[in-house]
C-alpha cells in the first residue's frame, strides 16, 4: 500500500462507519415507532371500472380499458354513477389538452375550454374535478371531449369517485412521484451550484462550469416535471400561464446539458455550439409565433422534438467516437451516462405521441436518475482530485514562500509584500527592523553549523514572540531578518525592550548566546507607503552601524 492510499483509507472508514451508524440509527428508530399511530391515510378511490360507454354509429359500446380513443375528434362517453356514492363527491378525471364538457340529465356539471375562443389560449394537461350533486346516485353523466388537434382523437382516462375533503390528498399521490423528484432534483442542483462556486473560488479550470450547467439543467428539469404535472393544480387556479411556462421550460431545458456535454467531448464543441445556438433559434422563434398569433406552443412543439431528436444522435454519435478515442474514465462514465439519459429521453418522446401527452415525462425520470447517479459518482471522485490537487498547490506555494529553516516568509515573500505595500494593495507599515545576528560565522566555526542552524531558529522564535501579530517576518539573507510591523505605532526603545527580554530569557542557561545588530525606522506623519524603500535603507543603515559599534567594542 503506497503512501497516498494510506491517506485515504482513515478518510474510507469514517465514512464507512457513518454509513453503518444512519443505517443502525435508523433501524432503532423504526423499531421503537413501529406502533406509532401517524400514518398517511389514503384518500378513498373508486375508479371507473365499469358503467362507462362511448357513443359509436349512433350506438353504445362498453368501455373497458384505458386511456379510450374515439373514432373522431370528438368523443362522447357515459357513466352511470354507483347507487351508493356520498353527497360530497367528485369524479377526478385526468384530461389531456382536451375541451371537455360534462352534464347529468342534460343539465352542466363542468366545462374546460368549451366557450374560451382565444388564439392565444391552449388546453392544458389537468385534473378536471367534477363535483357531484346530492342524491345523484344511479345517474349517468355524459362526458363531451374534444380533442382540438384535427388528426387527433379523443381520449377517455380513467377517472375515479372521492370525497370532496379527499381530493387534494388523491391528487397529491398521482403526482408523488413527481413530487419526490422535484425536491431531490433541486437539492441535487443546488449542490452542483454550490461546488461550481466552490471550485470557481479554488480556480479548477473548466470544473466550475461544468458543474453550473449541471446545477442548472437540475434546476430546470425540476420545474419543468412540476409544470407538467398535476401538483400546481393544488397551489394555482391559473392553468394557462402554467402551460405556457412548461413549454418555455421544455424549450430552454436542454441547452445547459448540451452546454455540459460541449465541455465533456472538447473535440465536439463546435457541433454542440450549433446545437445550443438552434435551442435558443427556437425559443425565440415559438415565442415570437405565440405573440403575433401565428401558432401556438401545442402546435410548435414537434420543432422542440426534432432538434431533441438531433441532440440524441450527436449525442449517441461522439459517445462511440469518445469510447474509441479517450481513455478517461472520467469521460467515458460522463459520456456513458449521457448516452442512458439520451435513450430514456427518446422513450419520452415515443410516449408523448403515443400516449398523447399523458405522463410520458416519467421515462425521463428514471433516465435523469441514472444520470444524476453516474454524475454525482463522478462530482465525488473529481472532488477528491480537486481537492487533493489544491492541497498540493498549498504545500507547494507555502514552500515557495518559506524559510524552511526557520519557517517564517523568505526573500520571495518579501520582495512580493514590498511591491504590494508600494501599489497599495497592503496595509500600511508602521515600523520595520533589519537584524542581523552577531557572530554568526564564528558559532559555526567553533561550535558546527548545527549550532548555527539552532541560533538562527532561536532568533526567528524570539522575534515572534516580541512582536507577535503585529509584524510580518522574513529571512532575507544568511544571517539577516526583517520585519514590517503593522498596527498600533511602537517606539524604537520599545521595539528593542521587547526583543531585548526575549533574548534574555532564552539565552540564561545556554552556551551558545544569541546576539543581535538592529535597526529601526518607522514613517514620519504623512509619509505614506510610497517611501517603504526609503525606510528599509534607513533601518538597513542604523543595523550597519550597531553592528561597526559590537565589533568595534570587542
Amino acid at each position: 500500500m503506497n503512501v497516498h492510499q494510506k491517506k485515504k483509507l482513515p478518510a474510507l472508514i469514517i465514512c464507512i462507519a457513518a454509513a453503518v451508524s444512519f443505517l443502525v440509527v435508523m433501524a432503532i428508530a423504526a423499531r421503537s415507532g413501529k406502533d406509532d399511530s401517524m400514518q398517511l391515510v389514503k384518500a378513498e378511490k373508486r375508479y371507473m371500472d365499469e358503467g362507462v360507454s362511448c357513443l359509436v354509429d349512433g350506438g353504445r359500446k362498453e368501455v373497458r380499458s384505458y386511456p379510450y380513443r374515439s373514432e373522431g375528434q370528438e368523443g362522447y362517453f357515459y357513466y352511470r354513477l354507483p347507487d351508493d356514492i356520498p353527497d360530497d363527491s367528485v369524479l377526478v378525471l385526468q384530461n389531456v389538452y382536451q375541451k371537455v364538457e360534462v352534464t347529468l340529465n342534460g343539465e352542466p356539471l363542468y366545462e374546460y375550454g368549451i366557450d374560451n375562443d382565444s388564439s392565444y389560449y391552449m388546453e392544458a394537461r389537468i385534473n378536471c374535478e367534477i363535483r357531484i350533486p346530492a342524491g345523484s346516485g344511479g345517474q349517468e353523466l355524459e362526458i363531451h371531449l374534444i380533442h382540438t388537434e384535427k388528426s387527433g382523437k379523443a381520449v377517455l382516462q380513467q377517472g375515479y369517485l372521492t370525497s370532496a375533503g379527499e381530493m387534494a390528498d388523491g391528487i397529491l399521490a398521482d403526482n408523488l412521484w413527481a413530487f419526490l423528484f422535484c425536491v431531490m432534483t433541486v437539492m441535487s442542483g443546488m449542490c452542483m451550484l454550490a461546488m461550481s462556486l466552490w471550485q470557481h473560488v479554488k480556480k479548477a479550470g473548466d470544473s466550475p462550469m461544468i458543474f453550473f450547467f449541471l446545477g442548472l439543467f437540475a434546476l430546470l428539469s425540476a420545474a419543468w416535471v412540476f409544470t407538467d404535472s398535476g401538483l400546481p393544480q393544488l397551489i394555482f387556479d391559473d392553468s394557462q400561464v402554467l402551460m405556457v411556462l412548461s413549454f418555455e421550460l421544455f424549450m430552454l431545458m436542454p441547452v445547459p446539458l448540451l452546454l455540459f456535454v460541449q465541455l465533456v467531448c472538447e473535440y465536439s464543441r463546435k457541433m454542440f455550439g450549433i446545437l445550443v445556438t438552434g435551442y435558443i433559434v427556437n425559443f425565440l422563434a415559438q415565442n415570437v409565433a405565440y405573440a403575433v398569433r401565428i401558432s401556438d406552443f401545442k402546435h410548435m412543439v414537434y420543432l422542440t422534438h426534432i432538434l431533441i431528436i438531433v441532440s440524441i444522435v450527436a449525442i449517441a454519435y461522439f459517445i462511440l467516437r469518445g469510447a474509441v478515442n479517450r481513455n478517461s474514465l472520467y469521460v467515458r462514465w460522463t459520456m456513458g451516462g449521457v448516452g442512458i439519459f439520451a435513450g430514456f429521453s427518446s422513450l419520452s418522446l415515443l410516449s408523448f405521441y403515443e400516449t398523447g401527452g399523458n405522463q410520458n415525462e416519467k421515462f425521463f425520470i428514471i433516465g435523469f436518475f441514472i444520470f444524476l447517479s453516474i454524475l454525482i459518482m463522478l462530482a465525488i471522485h473529481k472532488f477528491q482530485e480537486v481537492s487533493e490537487e489544491s492541497a498540493r498547490s498549498e504545500v507547494l506555494q507555502e514552500l515557495a514562500y518559506k524559510d524552511m529553516m526557520t519557517g517564517i516568509g523568505n526573500r520571495t515573500l518579501y520582495e512580493e509584500h514590498i511591491a504590494d505595500i508600494e501599489a497599495g494593495r497592503s496595509a500600511a507599515i508602521t515600523g520595520i527592523i533589519v537584524l542581523d545576528i552577531n557572530n554568526l560565522k564564528e558559532v559555526n566555526d567553533r561550535y558546527g553549523h548545527r549550532a548555527g542552524d539552532e541560533l538562527l531558529k532561536l532568533a526567528a522564535r524570539c522575534l515572534r514572540e516580541a512582536y507577535g501579530t503585529r509584524g510580518m517576518y522574513y529571512r532575507i539573507g544568511g544571517d539577516e531578518f526583517v520585519i514590517l510591523l503593522r498596527g498600533a505605532y511602537l517606539e524604537e526603545k520599545e521595539c528593542r525592550g521587547l526583543l531585548g527580554s526575549c533574548i534574555k530569557k532564552h539565552n540564561d542557561g545556554q552556551d551558545v548566546k544569541l546576539s543581535v545588530s538592529m535597526g529601526y525606522a518607522a514613517p514620519d506623519a504623512g509619509t505614506g507607503t510610497a517611501a517603504i524603500r526609503e525606510l528599509i535603507e534607513k533601518a538597513d543603515a542604523r543595523m550597519y552601524e550597531e553592528k561597526k559599534r559590537f565589533h568595534s567594542g570587542r
